[in-house]
């Protein structure tokens, strides 16, 4: 089947986030896009590794860490980086391992100043660690501790000059991330049966 032709959303950069469990090599992955029209892949990477704190993944459970990046400029014609970041920001800052049920994830919705589906997005964080799942609502001091720790990536990925964004794949647009919400109930993702999938 041929591929069609390449998605085209000048100066945004898509970036898939890799989870790994070194105990039992489950995979999931996680994308947000990001924009600067004059950013390079380094200088994006750069300000990834300065801004992400691990209190972002405060829900995700303590064996899985983002061990690679894969950045890709959507101007048509460049590659797909990969990028491994190292540090304790690429993992939880929650120090007890109580398991995980595959699917569920903590949802942390991507909202913009414009309506539509085009203009929505919402982040899967996968593994959502037992204690801080209770009945299909998610931990509410988990969740007040992630919202800030969101708001402020948020704040500090726009000072470095790379603004989140939501991308349209569809419409070939692109807005920016205005707020961020941590949501009080746990989602099911199916897709997940497949990513969270053993090497």
């Amino acid at each position: 089947m041929p591929l069609g032709p390449p998605i085209v959303i000048s100066g945004v950069f898509r970036v898939a986030f890799e989870w790994f469990n070194a105990t039992n090599g489950q995979k999931a992955v996680n994308v947000m896009c990001f924009e600067n029209g004059a950013g390079t892949v380094s200088g994006l990477f750069s300000a990834l590794n300065s801004n992400v704190t691990a209190g972002m993944w405060r829900s995700v459970n303590l064996q899985f860490a983002i061990t690679s990046l894969k950045i890709l400029p959507l101007d048509g014609v460049s590659p797909t980086t990969p990028e491994s970041p190292t540090g304790a920001q690429w993992k939880t800052n929650f120090g007890v391992d109580n398991g995980y049920e595959t699917q569920n994830a903590a949802i942390v919705s991507l909202r913009t100043a414009f309506r539509g589906p085009q203009a929505r997005g919402r982040v899967y964080l996968p593994a959502t660690d037992e204690a801080f799942s209770n009945a299909g609502a998610f931990d509410a001091t988990a969740q007040a501790s992630m919202q800030t720790a969101w708001t402020n990536f948020v704040a500090a990925m726009s000072a470095s000059g790379y603004v989140l964004c939501v991308a349209s794949r569809k419409h070939l647009t692109f807005h920016q991330v205005t707020t961020v919400q941590v949501e009080g109930l746990m989602a099911t993702q199916r897709r997940r049966q497949q990513r969270l999938r053993r090497t």
